[in-house]
């Protein structure tokens, strides 16, 4: 994974989203989505759809 894009965005929605994987590894744990990605939240009423998208939560 990329470091300088974790943490990037910290406000998403998966609203309509489909989940194409899950992992467990070293503690981490892994969402990947298909080719039309999650939401993500600009301002506060403002949200883009970001496209082959994973996130990461670390240190689970």
């Amino acid at each position: 994974m990329n470091k300088s894009i974790v943490d990037k965005h910290k406000n998403f929605l998966l609203s309509d989203c489909v989940m194409k994987e899950i992992k467990y590894e070293k503690n981490d744990i892994c969402l990947t989505f298909n080719e039309y990605g999650v939401w993500i939240r600009q301002d506060e009423k403002k949200y883009e759809r970001k496209e082959n998208i994973q996130i990461r939560y670390c240190d689970c």
